[in-house]
């Protein structure tokens, strides 16, 4: 999902003239992105990833999935992995971080 700090740059993406996150396919399934958050990152309890799952799923189908696996590399360059959230492009964090490692 494209998360909260890439909706706060909106404008900047605006002004490129990229206008793919308007086609992504997690638009209205926040929720399922945001348990799968939760489910990422818990220690306290062993997650079921149900809502991984679901997350994955939803990335997928999607038309944007090789942009938004593209902006999500570009935004985390540089990023630890316990500072990078949800599912983009239909990679969990730690897949980005192994794509960007294999990459580099």
């Amino acid at each position: 999902m494209i998360p909260n700090y890439t909706r706060t740059r909106g404008a900047d993406i605006a002004t490129r003239g990229d206008d793919w996150y308007n086609r992504a396919a997690c638009i209205g399934h926040e929720r399922t992105f945001d348990d799968a958050d939760l489910e990422l990152h818990t220690t306290s309890r062993k997650p079921t990833f149900d809502a991984t799952n679901d997350a994955l799923a939803i990335c997928g189908g999607c038309p944007v999935k090789t942009q938004c696996t593209t902006d999500a590399l570009r935004i985390e360059k540089g990023t630890r992995s316990s500072e990078r959230f949800s599912i983009r492009g239909g990679l969990t964090p730690t897949e980005r971080a192994n794509t960007k490692k294999a990459a580099a």
